[in-house]
């Protein structure tokens, strides 16, 4: 049991390590190890909805950290030859993008993408954090959701 600190956390990476002696050296193997990012600062899911082509994402009194992080779109089409040839192996289109492009209008708290041409048999997207350290670069998902467009009446 660790002890946090009375100031705000916005990010930990923790695990358990070994250091390992052998020839005259020393190394450290990782056991296990996790990023956590505390409640507070994770972005609370925006509503996400299909509205002529855009995938409209809205948070009723949002703040600006709730648009800082970058939004990701998975969107996986019916027919797999309609994906970019750089993307068929990955099965989906990767369309992330950051707010401050896609804010929609008025509303600071809307922000639109506009969805590819092509019928859509589903669509992965939420918000991520990139946190680079050691020579590694992790993406941290802070929500996600699962949109299927036919509820929509969308095909």
């Amino acid at each position: 049991r660790t002890r946090l600190p009375d100031y705000a956390i916005r990010h930990i990476h923790t695990g358990q390590f070994v250091r390992v002696v052998e020839n005259g050296g020393v190394r450290t193997e990782n056991i296990w190890e996790a990023n956590i990012v505390p409640p507070a600062f994770r972005a609370p899911a925006f509503r996400v909805s299909l509205s002529d082509g855009f995938l409209v994402y809205h948070k009723e009194g949002c703040r600006p950290a709730d648009l800082s992080a970058r939004f990701f779109v998975h969107v996986t089409p019916v027919n797999g030859t309609d994906l970019p040839e750089d993307r068929a192996r990955y099965g989906f289109d990767n369309r992330n993008f950051n707010a401050s492009s896609y804010q929609g209008g008025e509303n600071p708290c809307t922000v639109k993408t506009r969805l590819p041409d092509y019928a859509v048999r589903y669509i992965r997207t939420g918000q991520f954090v990139t946190i680079r350290g050691d020579g590694v670069t992790r993406y941290l998902s802070l929500w996600t959701t699962n949109i299927d467009p036919r509820r929509f009446g969308q095909d």
